[in-house]
């Protein structure tokens, strides 16, 4: 059994070094894979096999021939592997690990939101619950997103939650879509929209296209903008 060292006590470089030998010594026995999100503490991630962000990390998990997968992580990041991973066998040094992140919307409230707004397409970002990941139509990063998005067939109305302002209004000049609403409800405006939107969604798409209706009636999208979040999900 591996032994324990509280590393916010008096411990000394040996013996960090170590436990490090005995968990690469228990790694190999296993046909293990250690890997650690950059963030890890550097003695967490001198024993790691593979040090890199989560979206690197997934990867690697996908593409080992380990059977083990020791994910020095949080929580998401260790169910994400095991999604792509199922023969694998998960493990997750601190089952306490949270992402502040990941526990803004949980799977029941996703599933009250799509009951709200029924045909909506839902894309989640990676940093979300294994539960969350499942009511999604698509699973993002931030290096992706916007293309994800984008490539909808529908482009009505979008919706930002950020406390970026700016970097929400940037992001909505990237965005296809009628009207982009910035922490605001993507409700009530979308019929009065001249172009209704892009892709298959409104009116634009019943009047000569919507491609057509928006070089005709403007350049820039409608932006809605609220200061702050109010209430999420919507």
């Amino acid at each position: 059994m591996t032994s324990s060292i509280d590393l916010h006590s008096d411990v000394t470089a040996e013996d960090i070094a170590d436990l490090q030998d005995e968990i690469r010594t228990l790694a190999r026995k296993r046909n293990a894979v250690i890997l650690a999100h950059n963030y890890q503490r550097p003695e967490v991630q001198d024993v790691a096999d593979v040090v890199g962000d989560s979206l690197g990390l997934s990867r690697e998990a996908a593409s080992t021939e380990a059977d083990v997968i020791v994910f020095c992580g949080v929580h998401f990041m260790a169910e994400t592997a095991a999604i792509l991973s199922p023969d694998k066998t998960i493990l997750l040094p601190d089952l306490a690990a949270g992402c502040s992140l990941a526990a803004t919307i949980d799977g029941a409230q996703l599933r009250q939101w799509k009951s709200e707004h029924p045909g909506a397409v839902v894309v989640s970002y990676v940093n979300t619950s294994a539960e969350v990941k499942a009511e999604s139509d698509y699973c993002c990063t931030s290096g992706n997103a916007v293309d994800i998005v984008n490539r909808s067939e529908y482009g009505l109305s979008l919706a930002i939650l950020s406390k970026d302002a700016l970097g929400a209004l940037a992001l909505a000049d990237r965005m296809h879509s009628g009207i982009v609403h910035i922490n605001d409800q993507t409700v009530d405006d979308e019929p009065i929209v001249p172009f209704g939107g892009v892709g298959d969604s409104g009116t634009g798409s019943r009047f000569g296209g919507a491609d057509a209706n928006i070089e005709a009636f403007t350049e820039t999208q409608w932006v809605t903008m609220q200061s702050e979040i109010e209430r999420y999900p919507f």
